[in-house]
């Protein structure tokens, strides 16, 4: 009769999270505002990502970014509103392209 061994190891590996991945949501800023003037911008971020995360909003103002949030940090899943401070707009023209940017930091 032949013998029977039993060659079964088990191990135990550590799972993480992914990371964080911000997404802005919403987004509330003036209709207008004078040459020149400073305005703020509130915005709503969520995290989709698996796992918590530490972020930064920014606005871009024709391209070029104006403003930053101060960090926040979210769970999974969860959503965040944050005001983008004291943004300038420019001195000339009759319009400006504005965007908002969540970045994350960790």
């Amino acid at each position: 009769m032949a013998e029977t061994i039993d060659d079964t190891k088990t191990f135990t590996i550590a799972l993480t999270a992914e990371p964080g991945e911000g997404r802005i949501v919403n987004q509330d800023y003036p209709a207008s505002v004078k040459h020149g003037a400073t305005f703020d911008v509130d915005a709503s971020t969520e995290n989709i990502g698996d796992g918590s995360g530490t972020f930064v909003m920014e606005l871009h103002i024709d391209g070029t970014m104006q403003s930053r949030s101060a960090e926040f940090t979210l769970a999974a899943g969860a959503t965040s509103t944050d005001k983008i401070p004291e943004a300038t707009a420019p001195t000339t023209g009759t319009s400006m392209s504005i965007a908002v940017k969540c970045i994350r930091i960790t």
